[in-house]
């Protein structure tokens, strides 16, 4: 997640759609939400710091203090600052106090899509993708005990490598599909999110609630209803896209 997002994000700017992908990006995993913190409390502590600690020019500190004064004036008067101003913020932030939180944390972060044709793709650890048109995908690097993908919107088939000690989870808004090794269709549109297994079994939750699928079922969940739909799939359809 860029710094830059961040800093919008605490200092309340973000439009909808930017609020929306930190908050998506925090509920992807613990560690997200641990390097938030992290951020946070260095964005907070960098409030405090005395005019002795002086690991940047004098003159990049004092711009610095600047923004922060303009962010206290903006709460009276509602003037918006030119986004410019934020990416001062960021630069000012990482050479004062958190150059190691860049270099250390920071992650890649990959975007798949598929426009006017199906598209197929591989991921990391081998598993298969193939997506339906106006369909996109991003993930982190598949690093350490999880293996995570965001479906944003559209329709994607996955054939997952098996991998006991990695969970495969494919999140679509608040809905999770988990797995460890098995095939299963996923689509998902501002309606509903709905999952159709063919092979092994996959886990698909929400809220709290939740429900095992089994080859040849298939779960419907809409996106402003708790009454989930679980019926034997009639339809191939998704097959063949």
């Amino acid at each position: 997640m860029k710094e830059e997002l961040l800093i919008k994000y605490l200092l309340e700017e973000t439009s909808a759609e930017e609020r929306v992908q930190v908050t998506h990006w925090l509920g992807e995993s613990d560690e997200n939400q641990k390097e938030f913190n992290r951020f946070k409390q260095i964005w907070d502590s960098s409030k405090v710091l005395s005019a002795d600690k002086k690991q940047d020019p004098e003159k990049a500190w004092e711009k610095f203090k600047t923004l922060r004064d303009l962010q206290d004036e903006k709460k009276v008067r509602s003037i918006r600052r030119p986004y410019t101003w934020l990416k001062v913020a960021a630069v000012m932030l990482m050479a004062l106090t958190a150059t190691w939180f860049y270099m250390d944390h920071q992650k890649a972060y990959n975007v798949l899509s598929a426009v006017q044709e199906v598209s197929k793709e591989t991921l990391p650890d081998g598993s298969k993708l193939v997506l339906n048109k106006n369909t996109t995908i991003n993930y982190a690097d598949f690093k350490g005990s999880k293996r995570t993908i965001s479906l944003e919107k559209g329709e994607v088939f996955c054939d997952v490598v098996p991998d006991k000690s990695r969970p495969f989870t494919v999140r679509a808004n608040d809905v999770s599909i988990t797995v460890l090794g098995t095939s299963f269709n996923v689509k998902h549109n501002e309606h509903f999110t709905e999952v159709i297994v063919k092979t092994g079994r996959v886990s698909v939750s929400r809220n709290g609630r939740a429900v095992l699928l089994v080859p040849g079922e298939k779960v419907r969940i809409p996106a402003n209803s708790s009454q989930w739909d679980k019926t034997v799939n009639q339809d191939q359809l998704h097959l063949y896209y």
